[in-house]
């Protein structure tokens, strides 16, 4: 899943050449941005799926399940809409998983591209496209978090509950900057080129 993740994100890099994210109106529309889209939306679900099944929920294989099924499990206690990524270029602070009764924005960007063209290339604005690729990223985050958390100590489901996360914001950034200055070093962070998880890191303890 990091191999496309990383295909993914590289071809956001490219288009950002020729669009900057930091100069330019995120209501703008692309086909490149389309194309993009029906990349990361398949990966939110599948790292969805990954992330449930790896926390403990069960699923019926008589069922088919949706990244909305899979959205109310993760976000039981609150995880996910608390999560934040920023943009290393900008420092712009994301919330992809809003505090919301209506669907994401950008996972309806991805629902209508994927099933109304050529319609859908309305929604498939960089402002979509970004917090899609920052929720498909948080999603690689809490996922490798899990990983190499002290299971022994903590059940799976205790990472559901946002109040055992905490803001670390320098913490996050010194991390990753280290990581890039020093190539073998082992960083217990998620990295990725565009991104950085000023907080809600999980408190291993």
């Amino acid at each position: 899943m990091k191999k496309l993740y990383d295909a993914t994100e590289n071809s956001f890099i490219h288009f950002n050449e020729f669009v900057p994210y930091h100069s330019n109106d995120w209501k703008i529309k692309s086909p490149k941005l389309a194309t993009m889209m029906l990349e990361v939306g398949p990966q939110i679900e599948s790292m969805s799926k990954i992330l449930s099944e790896e926390l403990g929920f069960k699923h019926k294989k008589s069922r088919n399940y949706y990244f909305l099924d899979y959205f109310k499990e993760l976000d039981s206690k609150g995880m996910l809409v608390n999560q934040e990524v920023m943009l290393k270029e900008n420092n712009k602070i994301l919330q992809p998983f809003k505090k919301t009764k209506k669907q994401n924005e950008w996972w309806l960007a991805y629902t209508t591209v994927k099933h109304s063209m050529p319609e859908g290339l309305e929604k498939c604005t960089l402002n979509n496209f970004l917090n899609a690729l920052a929720a498909l990223s948080s999603l690689h985050h809490i996922a490798h978090i899990v990983k190499i958390g002290p299971m022994s100590n903590l059940g799976p489901k205790d990472f559901l509950d946002y109040t055992l996360w905490h803001d670390s914001a320098q913490e996050g950034i010194d991390a990753d900057v280290d990581s890039e200055l020093r190539p073998n070093f082992e960083s217990s962070w998620w990295r990725t080129k565009l991104f950085y998880f000023p907080s809600r890191r999980f408190m291993l303890i």
